[in-house]
C-alpha cells in the first residue's frame, strides 16, 4: 500500500504487457529470492525510479543497502546498526546514528480515537519536534490530556542511547512499548563497548511510513 499507482512509472512493452520501472528494491528482492530455512543475507546497489515530493517529477535514485531474509532477531538488528555506523564512519568520522522504534508513537496513536488525517498531522509535528502544534491538534481532536502529555514527552526523547533508555522505559505505557524498550536495551548492551557506542542516539522523532516499517529504524 505504500506505493500508489501515481508514483510508479509504467509503460507498455512491445508485446502489450504492462511494465514498470522499479519503484522499490525490497519488493524485487523478496519476489526473486530463493528462500530456504537458512538465514539469507543480501546486499544491493541499484536504481529505483520514483516521483519526488519536492518537484513531482520522476527521478532515478541510487540506493545501496542490505536485506536480511528469515528470522531476524535482536542480534541481527545490532549487526545491521553496526554496519550502518561503520558505513557512515567511512564517509565522515563526525557522524550521528539516530535510532528509533516504530512501536512507540504509532502504538500510542492507535489507541487514540482520531482520524487518519489527524494522525498524519501529529506525525508531521513529531518529525519537526513541534510540540506547540502537536498539543493544538490533540486538543482540537479531543485527545485525552494524559495521552497528549505522553505523546509530547515521547517526541522529546533525544540523547545518547545508553543514557536515554531509562527515561524511555519510564514512559512505556503498553506492552508494545515495553517490548520495544527490551529490544533497544539489547542493542545498547551489545554495542556499548564498541567504538560506535558514543555515536548512537535515541530519537523517537525519527519516523517512517507506518504502513511499511515496523520495529527498529535508524537514520544517519
Amino acid at each position: 500500500d505504500f506505493l500508489s499507482s501515481s508514483s510508479i512509472l509504467a509503460f507498455n512493452n512491445s508485446d502489450g504487457r504492462l511494465m514498470a520501472l522499479k519503484p522499490d528494491i525490497t519488493l524485487s528482492i523478496v519476489k526473486n529470492a530463493k528462500l530456504t530455512d537458512a538465514l539469507t543475507k543480501l546486499y544491493y546497489n541499484e536504481s529505483v525510479f520514483r516521483m519526488t515530493e519536492s518537484s513531482n517529477d520522476f527521478k532515478e535514485i541510487k540506493q545501496t543497502g542490505v536485506e536480511v531474509l528469515g528470522k531476524v532477531d535482536n542480534y541481527l538488528a545490532a549487526e545491521v546498526l553496526s554496519l550502518a555506523a561503520k558505513s557512515l564512519a567511512a564517509i565522515d568520522g563526525s557522524f550521528i546514528l539516530s535510532v528509533s522504534h516504530m512501536a512507540f508513537i504509532p502504538s500510542l496513536l492507535a489507541e487514540m480515537k482520531i482520524g487518519e488525517n489527524a494522525k498524519r498531522e501529529i506525525i508531521t509535528c513529531i518529525k519537526g519536534k513541534n510540540s506547540h502544534d502537536l498539543k493544538t491538534i490533540c486538543d482540537k481532536c479531543g485527545v485525552d490530556e494524559k495521552q497528549t502529555e505522553l505523546l509530547v514527552k515521547l517526541a522529546k526523547v533525544n540523547g545518547k542511547l545508553v543514557q536515554t533508555l531509562p527515561d524511555l522505559s519510564a514512559l512505556a505505557s503498553n506492552d508494545e512499548m515495553k517490548k520495544a524498550c527490551a529490544e533497544l536495551e539489547f542493542i545498547a548492551d551489545s554495542l556499548n563497548k564498541s567504538d560506535i557506542a558514543d555515536k548512537l542516539y535515541l530519537d523517537l522523532s525519527v519516523l517512517n511510513n507506518t504502513e511499511y516499517y515496523n520495529g527498529i529504524i535508524f537514520q544517519g
